[in-house]
């Protein structure tokens, strides 16, 4: 099968529908999605020289984004590209997605084409990211509460 061809059935997957909705979770709990980066950096240790070779300085580009965000160091990102990243970092650690991480020589198959679509689809906002660590990280805190869906609203 070909590599759009996974892309296309993991980000449809029940799987990946999942990942987007415990990607909110995480989004609106900092601590919780820091930890959720430290998961996954361990997780990507060991499969560094292996699936995740092609993908590996944008996945830590990824993580560094993730990080910035949840410190509020960094908000100048659309939301739904906060949450591609996220719900892919998610889908990344789920041991039974689209096509399960144990089976050996295929598990990471689904992940690093989902991985790939993801990187593909905020391509811009990464570009953003990168510039502004390379500027030495002048404030990046352009976006507010207000401008995440279900957060600073009571009601």
């Amino acid at each position: 099968m070909a590599f759009s061809a996974r892309a296309r059935r993991a980000r449809h997957s029940a799987a990946f529908r999942k990942a987007k909705i415990q990607a909110r979770d995480f989004l609106a709990d900092p601590d919780r999605l820091r930890g959720l980066v430290d998961e996954a950096i361990s997780k990507a240790e060991r499969y560094r020289h292996g699936p995740l070779r092609d993908i590996w300085q944008s996945l830590n580009t990824t993580f560094r984004l993730i990080k910035s965000y949840a410190n509020g160091d960094y908000r100048v990102i659309p939301w739904e590209s906060m949450l591609l990243l996220v719900a892919a970092v998610v889908y990344l650690l789920m041991p039974l997605d689209l096509i399960p991480d144990f089976i050996v020589g295929l598990g990471f198959l689904d992940d690093v084409a989902l991985f790939g679509w993801v990187l593909k689809s905020v391509s811009t906002d990464l570009d953003a990211f990168t510039t502004w660590e390379a500027a030495g990280r002048p404030s990046g805190k352009e976006t507010t509460a207000a401008d995440v869906p279900g957060a600073g609203s009571d009601g």
